[in-house]
Formats: structure tokens, sequence, C-alpha cells
């Protein structure tokens, strides 16, 4: 008998406006991802929680939910001009990337990005699902 596949496990930080498109994603792809935490500073965000089958750990300390959680991946869903930080700070942790547009405000933050990111062997992805 076959084993089977254990899920990928995401963790979602920035519950603002497109962070619905990330939780509808990964609630239709159920059993391939699992969202295992969400981060925010603004606790009334997580009441958006509500619409989607899934019950992941709360945060409002980014850091402390890389460490405590360990997610597989993490989705950044949090304002632009935090990409850089916030993909560094996972990546560091050996945890893959996923940001929404822009990764970066400046060309100097993007190379630090990726370079973070190939320096610790992850995969950096950025989100451009209306750029078709």
């Amino acid at each position: 008998m076959k084993a089977k596949a254990s899920s990928t496990r995401i963790a979602l930080v920035g519950l603002g406006r497109i962070s619905k498109n990330h939780l509808g994603a990964i609630a239709r792809l159920r059993g391939s991802f699992d969202l295992v935490a969400v981060c925010d500073l603004r606790e009334e965000q997580f009441a958006k929680l509500s619409e989607f089958p899934m019950s992941p750990s709360r945060f409002a300390d980014y850091r402390s939910m890389l460490d405590d959680i360990r997610p597989d991946i993490v989705s950044l869903c949090t304002p632009s001009g935090l990409h850089p930080a916030h993909g560094m700070q996972a990546a560091e942790r050996g945890i893959h990337v996923l940001t929404e547009k822009p990764m970066a405000t400046t060309l100097e933050e993007a190379d630090r990005l990726i370079d973070c990111c190939h320096r610790n062997e992850v995969h950096l992805y950025v989100v451009k699902q209306n750029r078709l």
C-alpha cells in the first residue's frame, strides 16, 4: 500500500484585501495545502477566516509564527514595503516564500531577497495573478 503524501504546510501573513484570494486558493487546494497559521497585527482581521473551512493558529507576531509553526511555505500578503524583510526572515529559517507583487520596492531590496533565498536554498515565488 502506497503511503499518502503529506500536504504542504502554508502560513499566511497579512489579512488585508488580497488575502481572500490566497485563502480561497488554499481552501480549494485542501489536501495538497494545509493552512497551519495566519498572522496579522489587527485582531479584527481574523474574522475573514470564518468564510473559509480552515482553522489555522493565529498570531500577531510574525517571527513567533515562523518559529512556533515552522511552515513549509509562507504567503506574504503584507504591504509592499515589507515583502523583502518578511521574505528574508522566512528564508533564513529554511521556509519557502510566496510573495504578492511587488516583491520589493527597490532593485536593491529585490536583489537582497533573491540572494537570501538562493543562499538558504528556498524557492521564491511572486504572485502576478492579474497580469495576464
